[in-house]
Order: C-alpha cells, then sequence, then structure tokens
C-alpha cells in the first residue's frame, strides 16, 4: 500500500511531444489591416471588443476568397512556424449561405498537426511569467500577448504538456463559465500544479 501510495503521488511520465511540421498560409486569405475591403472582419472584432491595437500583434488574416471567404483567420505559430490556424466566421449565419459552419480548421492530412496538439500564441507566450490560459481565441486576444487559447475546453494530454514546457511561474486557468468548463479548470489546474502556481478564474455571470 505504501508503495502504490508514493507511485501515485510521483509525477506522471509526460507524452513525448514532435516537432510540429510548417503548413502554408491558407489560399485566399490575406492580412488582416485597415483596408477598406476588410471591413467586415473589423466590424465583428469591434463587436467583440477587439480594437485595431489589440488585434494587430496576432497576424490575423481575412479570407477574401475560396472557403474561408468572410472568415477571421487566426494563425497558431508553435515550434518557430505557422503548424495551425483556424477561421471564424465574421457573417450571421442567418441567410442564404447554405450550410453554416462557424468555426474552419484545416484538414488533417499526413504529418500535418492535429487540433489535439495546437495552442494559440503558444510561441508568444511561452517566455512570459504569468499565462492566462483560455477556451476560445477572441479570450486570448482580449487578454493580451500572455494568453494562450486551448481551442476547446478540455486539453489533450499533448497540450498539458505543451503548457508545462513553457517558462511560467504562474497560471490562470480562464475558461468559459459553466459546470463542464469549471470541472475542466480545476483539472487542468491540478495538472499544471506540479510546475507552478496556479489559480482559475471565470467570466462573470452572463458573460
Amino acid at each position: 500500500q505504501l508503495h502504490a501510495a508514493i507511485k501515485a503521488a510521483m509525477p506522471q511520465k509526460r507524452p513525448t511531444l514532435r516537432r510540429l511540421p510548417q503548413v502554408s498560409w491558407p489560399q485566399g486569405v490575406e492580412r488582416l489591416d485597415r483596408h477598406a475591403a476588410h471591413g467586415a472582419a473589423w466590424a465583428y472584432l469591434f463587436k467583440r471588443g477587439v480594437s485595431y491595437d489589440m488585434a494587430q500583434p496576432w497576424g490575423l488574416g481575412y479570407g477574401r476568397t475560396g472557403w474561408l471567404t468572410d472568415y477571421l483567420v487566426f494563425p497558431v505559430h508553435m515550434d518557430d512556424g505557422l503548424v495551425y490556424w483556424q477561421g471564424r466566421a465574421c457573417f450571421d449565419p442567418e441567410g442564404a449561405r447554405g450550410v453554416f459552419k462557424k468555426t474552419l480548421n484545416p484538414k488533417s492530412e499526413g504529418e500535418n498537426a492535429t487540433a489535439s496538439e495546437v495552442i494559440l500564441n503558444y510561441d508568444r507566450a511561452r517566455i512570459a511569467e504569468h499565462v492566462v490560459i483560455t477556451e476560445g481565441p477572441f479570450d486570448a486576444l482580449k487578454v493580451g500577448n500572455h494568453a494562450v487559447a486551448l481551442l476547446g475546453k478540455a486539453p489533450s494530454p499533448a497540450k498539458v504538456a505543451r503548457l508545462l514546457r513553457m517558462r511560467a511561474r504562474r497560471f490562470t486557468v480562464y475558461l468559459d463559465r459553466g459546470a463542464e468548463e469549471r470541472a475542466a479548470a480545476h483539472k487542468l489546474a491540478g495538472e499544471l500544479s506540479v510546475q507552478a502556481e496556479v489559480y482559475v478564474a471565470e467570466p462573470p455571470e452572463g458573460q
């Protein structure tokens, strides 16, 4: 029994992490700037409480042609290169758009990174002393350069291992409000507490 208790208290072996291959910038997507043709993207960002200055450091894109038309594109840089991206619709789904998807992701092909391996803003935030972990890209963008987005509420073992490789001495886990999210946040906090000081926060009621 003593042996079992000691084994349970020991840090678990972390999964082996591969170097993620780089991908090309998606076709038909332009780098977001103040061009008049990007007005729909800026209107959407302003509606979400994001200003020019907040958005500029993130290197966002805006789809002008192709399957990402009218989608805001968040690039994911890890291992010093572009390894993934996520598109978020800038338009109202009500209307003649056919099959509507709020979020678009690259197709998993060959050795390309999958959603279970990537963390938005990882390369920039990995040197921060305090890292804020959010669920979605807009939350991370509004927090600032020291925030990352899991792009989901339940981090995989690979994502936890990546977070433990960051320089952070303090993490704040700030997922969406809800019972499922609260459970996921506390589970993640427990996993990160082997290395750093960890706090759990929630958005205010109704936000």
